[in-house]
């Protein structure tokens, strides 16, 4: 998931926005993951994937948003674009070999 400065750089969201109430977009952070997978960064894919893993509530549902700071899901839960989002993520991650592995594969 990202820090502040990786919020404001990627996403064009100014620092006055991020001071808010607003929390971390679960589903932008899955569809990096997805991201990350078809572009060959399997495992940077993989542990940003394991980390979200553990955000989840105990009966395995996300909320809309994460405030990382207290560790509460924020807006609406559960959230069914988040769930989707990790639907999607898991087969790029799973069935997408890394980067490296083609140009052993190629050389």
């Amino acid at each position: 998931m990202f820090d502040r400065s990786t919020w404001s750089e990627s996403s064009g969201v100014s620092d006055a926005a991020l001071s808010g109430a607003e929390g971390t977009f679960f589903s932008f952070s899955f569809w990096l993951v997805q991201a990350l997978a078809l572009t060959g960064r399997r495992k940077e894919a993989k542990e940003l994937f394991e980390a979200l893993l553990n955000y989840a509530s105990p009966l395995g549902l996300y909320g809309e948003e994460m405030a990382r700071a207290i560790g509460s899901h924020l807006g609406n839960f559960p959230q069914a674009l988040t769930h989707a989002a990790l639907i999607q993520a898991m087969p790029a991650l799973r069935d997408t070999p890394d980067r490296r592995d083609l140009e052993t594969a190629s050389a």
